[in-house]
């Protein structure tokens, strides 16, 4: 019988790491605020696998395992260091422009501020609510200038997590009244101008359905009715308004089948997809989402 050929290389630990890493990256929140259930379950985890490793030698695996697990948590760390912003006591002199990440209520606006200064020093994204009599007060691409107070933001309260504030990168709020805004200027990205010619086009073809097939293409839901965003909430399909591998996985196959027929195919079907994603991952704004499923 022909002898066993032995493996030179060995995957299965670099799947074990991939799993401690996705593991640490899931809990890290929870282990970061102190949530006494998931500690356990972490070192209940990592304890057994830890005892399987030295019981059976396999200490590459243990080794892989560990470093991954400790990686997972430092990643998190170093994006938790990162938001943090400076501490502002007094009313600051802040400019910043207006992004497309706008919501409108009855009386106020919430928008994300960027290219932010804050007393003539370049800082970080500001959650700004601007109290309004009209919608027509201040519009997305509007460069502001006003005087406020700078509240800083806490990823962590009670227990639970501000993944949106982590999501847009502010670390601090803000509040005023539109009159004492100063619009210095109107500047918009390209890639907001084209999320908001597509906005305008579908509402205007679909009315407000059109708000519903722009968040599914893009994950912007500021603009859905919040009665119907319940709705697909209690019908836990939410999820189809966040672009996601599911999405994405879609625009590839039909691109695909496109180029396919066009008889385009090799590296060159290859490179068309890869630019394809990159300026769909842009022009979504590079959510984490849409880095995940890429």
């Amino acid at each position: 019988m022909e002898a066993k050929r032995k493996k030179v290389f060995h995957t299965r630990p670099l799947f074990y790491g991939f799993l401690s890493l996705m593991f640490a990256i899931a809990i890290s929140r929870y282990l970061f605020v102190g949530k006494i259930e998931y500690i356990v379950l972490a070192c209940l985890v990592i304890g057994l696998f830890s005892a399987y490793c030295l019981w059976s030698k396999k200490i590459v695996a243990l080794f892989i395992v560990l470093i991954s697990f400790i990686f997972g948590l430092g990643w998190f760390y170093v994006g938790l260091n990162s938001f943090q912003g400076n501490s502002y006591e007094e009313s600051c002199q802040i400019t910043g422009r207006l992004s497309d990440n706008f919501e409108c209520q009855n009386g106020y606006v919430r928008v994300v501020l960027k290219n932010v200064e804050i007393n003539g020093q370049k800082d970080k994204n500001i959650a700004l609510t601007i109290f309004v009599d009209s919608e027509d007060d201040v519009k997305i691409g509007d460069v502001i200038s006003f005087n406020a107070e700078v509240s800083p933001v806490k990823l962590f309260n009670l227990g639970s997590f501000d993944s949106s504030a982590y999501r847009d990168k502010t670390p601090y709020s803000c509040k005023i009244s539109a009159e004492n805004i100063e619009i210095i200027d109107n500047r918009l990205t390209f890639d907001e101008n084209v999320r908001m010619k597509v906005r305008e086009s579908l509402t205007q073809i679909m009315g407000s359905q059109g708000e519903t097939a722009f968040a599914v293409l893009f994950g912007d839901k500021s603009g859905i009715d919040s009665d119907l965003y319940a709705s697909y909430k209690s019908a836990g399909v939410v999820h189809l308004l966040t672009v996601s591998g599911l999405h994405i996985t879609f625009l590839i196959t039909l691109l695909g089948f496109l180029l396919k027929k066009i008889r385009v195919r090799g590296f060159l079907n290859f490179l068309i997809c890869f630019v394809f994603l990159g300026v769909y991952v842009y022009l979504c704004g590079f959510t984490p989402s849409v880095l995940r499923a890429k």
